[in-house]
């Protein structure tokens, strides 16, 4: 709070004034300044009232203290404290920014992070280059509301009636994302929830099978910003798809036949697809090289795959899940079933049972001390990459290295692959 003081009377600087602002007891409307620049002229004796271009005068004038440019300085205005203690001085909040093209950017420019101007029906960049433009407009229900979990929308609820035979598969397919969220493995808000009424009048004019798109608009899909930063993993080597992004929908058009709609995609030669069909309503895991090969892998995936119901199939994923045979890792090695990382499962299912897994599970808990335990897992991986580095640098200076540096070797590179059990105690 600013007080008034008299302006004192001297005709040189005087510099004690500068370490403690003087206390006077007669009050003034005038002002008292002090600056810390050296050789500093001799003070004007005149009443600051006088002096039209004062820095006293526009701070009266304004009716604000005098916060200029000097090293430090003792100011007061002529308002009172209530004046000045009502009056916000504080920094004045910046304007929103203006929204980004991001957010109204095609699916194109965004799979391949160029930049996108929006323009309907086609944008610059997919015009430019020949490409089908698409933009998704999901609606608001597509995403979970406030103060609800994925378990909410395992259930379907009321479907169409052409639809009611396959609601075991379309709530097996919920129920897998669902129990993916409750593990903490993907983020409730990264998800995009049915119904997708927009898929209608996108994917057939692709040539979709109506049938299959009626189904596909009560499937829930990850969105593009987590497919793109790191497609978590749902089976070893499967991965989910989103039709709700035309250019993944084209890919999948190239490999799925009339009356099938390919559930889980494979990235990798071991993974699997999961092949629905529309017309008995079972289901098939397939390998990459039984859906792309037109004529050898077709004729395996007919003849020797069993195919199940899907409702069964889609429950034996979400069993692994529960039974830690399949234990989802979101850490290190970004969205990665951990048995497939040697030695890290072990760790993980610790974490997980011992914070209540599955059926009185404390989400919060587990989150803090999964991310406590990949703290110490990658400083202790540090560590190890530093020692080995420095054995490395010893041998290249020894030539033959002894068997005790081939062991200590050895050791080291295995503790950078391999996670030390005992950790998860500690």
């Amino acid at each position: 709070m600013a007080t008034e003081h008299a302006a004192p009377a001297f005709s040189v600087p005087n510099y004690h004034h500068f370490q403690q602002p003087p206390h006077f007891t007669k009050q003034s409307q005038g002002v008292f300044v002090a600056s810390t620049r050296l050789n500093y002229p001799t003070m004007d004796q005149r009443d600051p009232a006088q002096l039209p271009n004062s820095i006293q005068v526009h701070a009266r004038r304004n009716s604000v203290p005098y916060t200029g440019s000097f090293r430090r300085s003792h100011t007061t205005g002529d308002i009172n404290t209530a004046d000045y203690t009502a009056r916000d001085f504080g920094r004045q909040k910046k304007p929103s920014p203006p929204p980004s093209l991001a957010d109204s950017a095609c699916s194109v420019c965004t799979t391949r992070h160029w930049e996108c101007d929006g323009k309907r029906p086609q944008c610059t960049g997919c015009e430019r280059n020949g490409l089908s433009c698409h933009f998704s407009e999901s609606p608001s229900s597509d995403r979970a509301p406030q103060g609800m979990s994925a378990d909410d929308f395992v259930r379907v609820g009321e479907l169409p009636e052409e639809l009611e035979p396959h609601r075991e598969m379309i709530e097996g397919v919920r129920r897998v994302y669902a129990t993916l969220v409750k593990m903490r493995y993907i983020p409730a808000d990264e998800l995009q929830w049915p119904p997708h009424h927009q898929l209608k009048s996108m994917l057939e004019p692709l040539g979709y099978d109506p049938r299959v798109v009626d189904v596909m608009r009560f499937l829930p899909y990850l969105k593009n910003t987590v497919v793109q930063r790191a497609s978590p993993e749902l089976d070893h080597g499967t991965y989910g798809i989103n039709y709700l992004d035309q250019g993944e929908a084209e890919d999948m058009l190239e490999v799925a036949r009339p009356g099938e709609l390919i559930v889980f995609k494979s990235c990798s030669d071991f993974g699997n697809f999961y092949v629905y069909n529309i017309e008995n309503r079972t289901m098939k895991l397939a390998t990459p090289f039984q859906l792309y090969s037109k004529e050898t892998g077709r004729q395996e995936f007919d003849n020797r795959l069993t195919a199940r119901p899907a409702g069964a199939v889609l429950n034996d994923l979400v069993e692994g899940y529960r039974n830690l045979t399949l234990v989802p890792m979101r850490g290190l090695h970004g969205y990665q079933l951990s048995s497939s990382l040697p030695g890290s499962d072990t760790e993980i299912k610790r974490l997980y049972l011992r914070h209540g897994w599955p059926n009185k599970f404390d989400g919060e808990s587990f989150q803090k001390a999964l991310a406590e335990w990949l703290e110490r897992e990658s400083k202790k991986q540090q560590a190890d990459v530093g020692q080995m580095t420095r054995v490395s640098a010893v041998e290249a200076q020894s030539g033959t290295p002894n068997r005790k540096t081939m062991r200590s070797t050895r050791s080291l590179r295995e503790r950078l692959h391999l996670t030390r059990r005992a950790t998860a105690n500690r």
